[in-house]
């Protein structure tokens, strides 16, 4: 009864061209919203909350708005974007990396952001908070180059805010959390590929769209468990952008409230 009175008081309003500023409800005397739909089942009746048919129905179908408020029928899909891997390709030369120049304490901060190169490659994030994965292919030298192949690498990969950063940008992490910079992978010796891959979380807490720009290097060099430090020209590995295992893509994390951490 309650249901048939607030319904026919709100048709009678609405066909008077009368404003309404009332709250309606549907099973209850005291709704909270603007319209409260309260469930009631009977012996004989299951409810199932409520129907809309406007064509756009699917099993599975959620429903959602656009701008303006207007809801309807839709799949649910993650968006993703996707990274531009430029026409690129990057030497990593010995004496341009070493363990003994990588404190710990640093790394991804000061000195090591030093030893970053940028490979060129980039992905646009509109506002918010994306979580960001890479995989990168790094070809390492011929067997013949002996001295490479004595020696185990560790890669680190990152994000920087242009084309000519070596730094990590702050929008990379999470700033209470130690995680969520870096990428990595190691070459193993007489390994002529190997990957450098994982995820990252970037907040882009702007008002426009960003353009982030991977970094690639950071290496610890190590030769029998030891860490090791080489100043030669001798090429050890390099990066092409040719290579079809390359990638970056980014989803977005929706937090409560909107909130960036």
């Amino acid at each position: 009864m309650n249901k048939s009175i607030l319904i026919l008081g709100f048709l009678a309003l609405m066909s008077g061209g009368q404003s309404l500023s009332a709250q309606v409800g549907i099973n209850t005397d005291t709704p909270k919203t603007t319209l409260d739909i309260v469930q009631k089942d009977t012996a004989t009746v299951k409810g199932r909350g409520f129907r809309l048919v406007d064509g756009n129905e699917r099993e599975t179908f959620a429903l959602v708005c656009d701008a303006d408020g207007v809801g309807t029928w839709k799949q649910i899909t993650t968006p993703v974007i996707f990274g531009n891997i430029v026409n690129k390709t990057i030497n990593f030369p010995f004496k341009k990396i070493g363990a003994s120049s990588i404190p710990p304490s640093s790394l991804g901060m000061t000195e090591a952001d030093s030893l970053f190169l940028n490979t060129g490659a980039y992905i646009e994030l509109p506002p918010g908070m994306w979580r960001v994965d890479v995989i990168c292919l790094l070809e390492g030298m011929p067997a013949e180059s002996m001295i490479i192949n004595d020696y185990k690498m560790w890669f680190r990969g990152t994000f920087g805010d242009n084309a000519e950063s070596r730094h990590i940008s702050p929008d990379v992490g999470i700033p209470s959390m130690a995680g969520y910079k870096l990428i990595s992978g190691i070459k193993e010796p007489n390994d002529r590929y190997n990957f450098v891959s994982g995820s990252v979380i970037i907040r882009n807490t702007g008002m426009t769209i960003k353009r982030y720009y991977f970094i690639l290097g950071a290496v610890d060099l190590r030769k029998g468990g030891l860490d090791a430090t080489i100043t030669s020209d001798a090429i050890f590995a390099t990066y092409k952008s040719s290579f079809s295992e390359n990638s970056i893509t980014a989803i977005p994390i929706h937090m409560p409230d909107g909130i960036l951490y």
